[in-house]
């Protein structure tokens, strides 16, 4: 995973947000951000969030 794909992943959902480095807090912040565009992907943003902080370590 590289910050560049979180930056485009951001950029994609029209987010101002950026990737720190800080990946399981970029990884939650990006979901979050997702899913307030489309409360469509609330569920998954959740789902994706519990896994970042599984497989990424601690928030």
């Amino acid at each position: 995973m590289t910050q560049d794909m979180l930056d485009r992943g951001f950029a994609r959902i029209g987010e101002d947000d950026r990737a720190t480095g800080a990946w399981t807090e970029d990884v939650i912040r990006l979901a979050h951000a997702a899913a307030l565009h489309d409360p469509a992907l609330t569920d998954l943003a959740a789902q994706v969030a519990a896994l970042a902080a599984r497989h990424l370590g601690g928030a």
